[in-house]
């Protein structure tokens, strides 16, 4: 299977070190951009096959850029991931509906995070939503919980 291009945006430099040495031994690339502005140029540059977007950045949110990149017809189409450690009902609806197709709870579980992800680009385009529960894999629930 070729690489897959993942778009990180999270401001903790420690955080996005932690998810990137997670992932890349399954065989991702991983661009990380520390926020919402800087993920923006990043976007300019290339067009990755996965967007994990922390919510909480400073300056603009991950919820206003994954608005932003909804809007964009150019853009659109990349599946966003959103990451934060607030996972209340709420919130996860208010993330779906801003355009994240799943939710990843911080902390992230070390022992199934690429795992995880790998399933996401197993979706075809316009994916329905993914939950985990318990590492199984539910196609009927609305969100990605980790």
């Amino acid at each position: 299977m070729p690489a897959q291009f993942i778009l990180l945006v999270e401001d903790s430099l420690l955080n996005a070190k932690v998810i990137k040495a997670l992932v890349s031994p399954a065989g991702f690339v991983v661009t990380i951009a520390g926020s919402a502005e800087r993920a923006v140029e990043c976007l300019e540059q290339f067009t990755p096959d996965l967007i994990l977007m922390d919510m909480q950045l400073p300056g603009m949110s991950g919820l206003e850029l994954t608005r932003l990149l909804k809007a964009d017809l150019s853009k659109c189409r990349i599946p966003i991931i959103a990451l934060t450690a607030n996972d209340s009902s709420q919130d996860r609806q208010t993330m779906m509906d801003a355009g994240c197709v799943g939710l990843l709870s911080k902390p992230v579980r070390p022992a199934h995070f690429a795992a995880q992800l790998r399933a996401m680009f197993a979706v075809p385009d316009s994916p329905p939503p993914i939950s985990v529960a318990g590492g199984e894999f539910n196609q009927a629930e609305t969100t990605l919980l980790l």
